[in-house]
């Protein structure tokens, strides 16, 4: 490198291996997102029952990504992330832990992600969530989902 270079103070071989240093004229970057995704970027999983191409789009979840989920005995809390549909009707939304009501943990808007930290016992704990939404064809319809998480 010449005079003026920014590696000048290094002299031409700058690289612990005496490589030549790089020209600052011919550095590119290259950058990648790990994280926080949208949701439409996100691998979502939904509870099936419904019609697929609307309905089961009322209620997904980015975690987890299977509706039932075996975790280790010590397990005391689980972060459920539920991603809700455009064309929800928030004030419709119920959720259950053991059949004990839940609705009021959720932060349900259209479009919007909850994340719920459950508290789970030993053994099966069921989740059941239910919205109403409006289907392609303007009608209304509900969206039931069940996720089932066994602490053993």
């Amino acid at each position: 490198m010449g005079p003026g270079s920014p590696y000048e103070e290094y002299g031409e071989l700058c690289g612990e291996d005496n490589s030549p240093c790089p020209d600052p004229n011919t550095f590119w970057e290259e950058r990648r997102v790990v994280g926080p995704q949208l949701p439409h970027e996100r691998e979502l999983i939904d509870g099936k029952g419904q019609r697929g191409r609307d309905v089961n789009k009322f209620l997904r979840f980015a975690n987890p990504l299977e509706t039932s989920v075996d975790l280790p005995p010590d397990t005391e809390h689980y972060d459920l992330v539920v991603v809700f549909g455009e064309t929800i009707v928030p004030e419709s939304f119920e959720a259950s832990l053991n059949r004990s009501d839940i609705t009021d943990r959720f932060t349900v808007a259209p479009g919007g992600t909850a994340v719920v930290k459950l508290p789970l016992e030993p053994g099966r704990n069921k989740v059941v969530l239910s919205i109403d939404g409006e289907r392609d064809d303007g009608r209304i319809a509900t969206d039931t989902d069940q996720i089932t998480f066994v602490v053993k």
